[in-house]
């Protein structure tokens, strides 16, 4: 009770108007969260069930109405066609006006492969597979990006990326 606190106080400060959050079990508890802990700060909640296995999504909370969104949790990349190359997902979501007559800007989030490794593995060859699925996962939305947006598109890339910014596999 007292981290779920904390984090919805944090939520409070920081009074964004979107907010896309990482490691969210379902759509219920994310609704119950900004219902419960956050007082209905956001009238516009968006989950899409990814393809983790311990049930951990990526989702969205705003004040503006929600257009289009697409889910690229089955995205794969060149290397390794026949792998989803997400373990959780990438969403694409338009956030719009508050008359809902224009797209303000679209937001891709994302939640990257982590660099934990079990220390029961051999921690070298871990650490190598964590990096190269990063890489590939970070290759793939730059090109669902450049696909989907124009050079005078308004748009941003959040998420938990798992990694510092000037990684080279970023």
């Amino acid at each position: 009770d007292a981290s779920t606190q904390a984090i919805a106080e944090r939520i409070q400060r920081i009074n964004v108007d979107v907010l896309a959050v990482q490691e969210v079990e379902d759509i219920d508890t994310l609704r119950q969260f900004n219902r419960e802990h956050l007082g209905g700060l956001y009238p516009h909640v968006l989950l899409i069930e990814g393809n983790d296995p311990r049930l951990i999504d990526v989702g969205l909370l705003s004040r503006f109405p929600i257009g289009g969104f697409t889910s690229w949790q089955r995205a794969t990349h060149p290397s390794a066609p026949d792998d989803l190359v997400f373990g959780r997902d990438v969403v694409e979501v338009e956030i719009l006006n508050a008359n809902r007559n224009e797209r303000m800007l679209t937001l891709f989030n994302t939640h990257l492969k982590s660099n934990y490794v079990d220390f029961r593995d051999d921690e070298a060859a871990a650490h190598a597979a964590a990096n190269e699925r990063r890489r590939r996962q970070a290759e793939t939305v730059a090109r669902i990006i450049k696909a989907r947006t124009r050079p005078d598109s308004r748009y941003v890339l959040v998420g938990d990326m798992n990694d510092t910014p000037t990684s080279e596999f970023l």
